[in-house]
Formats: C-alpha cells, structure tokens, sequence
C-alpha cells in the first residue's frame, strides 16, 4: 500500500512458508540495483523516491527495506524483487543497521521454526507517524522531516521520513497461532530509537491513535482479521 501524498510506502504484506524459508545471502553479495516499480508508479516526476533524493543526506539515510532482501533471499529473483523503490522508505543508518536489522534476524529465525513446525508466517510491515516514548502518554507525534527534493530543477519532489517502523507477524498452524510485533522510532540516535518488541494489539491501538492523530479514521481494526482477532490475543503472543 503506498500513500502518494507522502511519496513511501504505507506497509508491505508477504508470507513466509516451508518453500521460501532456505534463507541465502548469498544472492545479495552482488547487490541488485535499485529501480522503479512497474505500472503506476512509474512517472518521471519519481514520487516514491529515486537515488537522487536518496543523495541529498549523503551517508546518513538509507534506503531503508520493507520487505527485507535477506528475508526473500531464497531466490536471487525472489532477493532482487525486493529492490524497487516501492518497498524503501527512508531509514536513518543507525537505525536501520541497528536493533531494526537485529530484530529482522530474529523474525527469520523464528519463521524458520513456524514453518519446520508445519506453519505458515503472515508478515507486515510498515511506516508511522509516531514516536513510542517511556513517558506517559507512551507516544507523540513530532514534524515529519523530509527528504529532498532532487535532481535537475528539483525534478524529484521531496518524501517523507516515516518517524517509525513497525512489523506484525502471525504463524498460523493447523492448531493455532503465535503472533509477534516489533515498533522502533527511526532516529539517527540509537539509544532513541526504543526499538523493542510489544504484542500486536499494542501496535494496533497505536497505529490506531496515528490514523487519528492525522484525521485519517478513528475505528478499531485488526492487522490480521481472516483469523478472527486470534493473532491480536495475548495470550497468542511470543518472544522472538
């Protein structure tokens, strides 16, 4: 899902199954390049980010994954596919190689055992407006710093840098399912990033007070609702 007002991506949804869990970084040692999507997202004016706006901050933003290429690394199709600029949104380095890289470690381990346990893995993940902070209320919404514009008489429009990132998961088994979320502020200072793991229904109710936050809805959803709210119980919830 992409919001062309801020010119990223909203969220990204794919699953991991036994087919696609022999996880090979081999097929990212020769980096694919980055490039546009097919289709809509295709005109010249590149308002879902081109390496040219990516250039204005230098080494300081990344072009910062979605769906990660390590976690679609069965394949080098499957890794390459993970290059377009539909499913980059502005990361900072610290972040994006921090914790963030960390936790998406833990989630392919953790698809691994779901799978080799007869389990499929829904995942999302996804940008946000908010900050998650140790004080009451829990979370705020600073500015959102943008990026660019760029290139030849400012051809690039400038793109939003999300505040945050989040990912949901769901391991559906034959008997039941476990379910994960893991939320990060994306700051160019680790130690204000909070980066951590919560259940997914905490991230329901703060994406929930983002949308509201922004005029954009204000009713109670569920990330995963073909499994009837079960992946928002917590009793359903696991460590990663």
């Amino acid at each position: 899902m992409f919001d062309e007002r801020q010119g990223i991506a909203v969220f990204s949804a794919y699953v991991l199954t036994p087919t696609n869990v022999n996880f090979n970084t081999n097929n990212l040692q020769r980096q694919p390049h980055w490039r546009r999507s097919q289709g809509k997202y295709t005109e010249v004016k590149c308002t879902h980010g081109s390496t040219p706006i990516y250039q204005t901050q230098g080494q300081q933003i990344d072009k910062g994954h979605l769906v990660p290429g390590a976690t679609y690394s069965s394949t080098r199709d499957s890794a390459c596919s993970t290059y377009v600029y539909t499913n980059a949104v502005p990361q900072y380095r610290t972040f994006n190689r921090g914790l963030w890289a960390q936790f998406e470690g833990r989630i392919r381990t953790f698809a691994t055992q779901c799978t080799g346990n007869g389990g499929r893995l829904y995942l999302l993940t996804g940008t946000s407006f908010l900050h998650i902070q140790t004080t009451a209320p829990g979370v705020n919404a600073p500015p959102v710093a943008q990026l660019g514009p760029a290139g030849r008489r400012n051809m690039c429009p400038a793109i939003s840098i999300p505040n945050s990132m989040w990912t949901a998961g769901c391991c559906v088994f034959p008997s039941g399912v476990r379910s994960f979320a893991v939320f990060g502020n994306n700051v160019p200072n680790a130690a204000q990033s909070l980066t951590q793991q919560m259940p997914v229904a905490s991230l329901e109710n703060i994406l929930l007070q983002d949308v509201v936050h922004h005029g954009m809805g204000g009713q109670p959803f569920s990330l995963f609702p073909a499994w009837s709210g079960a992946c928002s119980l917590s009793l359903n919830n696991v460590v990663i």
